[in-house]
């Protein structure tokens, strides 16, 4: 550091890192002679190279570090919803199950009452009948009962067979 200082390559206090070791190889180059030169200045690409890496390396893990985190909760909350999903998808099932049979009691209802118009419409349709029957045969007795002639009424030489001694 000193020769470096004392050649006004470098000043006092200052840190050395990668980047600021192959500026001054750079630097130097023109000192020294063309072969040796060329080889200086690889070795400062190469050291320039290296800083980059490095710089590269801890720019990834701190964002690694940064994200590390929220892509924990990220994977919980993505665990907890795909339980929540196979839930759903395993009660989806018995629903659809609970529906049909619904659906099939209905069916089976609307049969039902299907049966029982039809049924009632029977009974209807017969109870008219009958209603008829009866109404034709109480307008034919009271007209023959009406145009029957008078019957006389017993004496006592008539038979009666509605007597006590009968």
């Amino acid at each position: 550091m000193d020769r470096l200082i004392s050649q006004q390559y470098s000043v006092p206090n200052q840190e050395y890192l990668n980047t600021s070791l192959a500026s001054t190889l750079v630097q130097l180059s023109p000192i020294l002679p063309a072969e040796g030169a060329s080889l200086v200045k690889s070795v400062s690409i190469l050291l320039s190279k290296l800083d980059l890496d490095i710089h590269d390396d801890r720019l990834a893990m701190a964002l690694m570090d940064t994200l590390a985190e929220p892509l924990t909760q990220f994977m919980e909350i993505s665990a907890a919803v795909q339980i929540q999903v196979d839930k759903i998808r395993d009660d989806h099932n018995p629903i659809d199950n609970k529906i049909t049979d619904i659906s099939m009691r209905i069916d089976g209802l609307h049969a039902a009452v299907i049966e029982a118009q039809e049924q009632s419409r029977v009974v209807v349709s017969i109870m008219e009948s009958m209603h008829t029957t009866l109404q034709n045969h109480i307008k034919a007795t009271i007209y023959t009962a009406t145009n029957l002639p008078p019957q006389p009424l017993p004496t006592p030489e008539m038979f009666n067979p509605n007597t006590y001694a009968v």
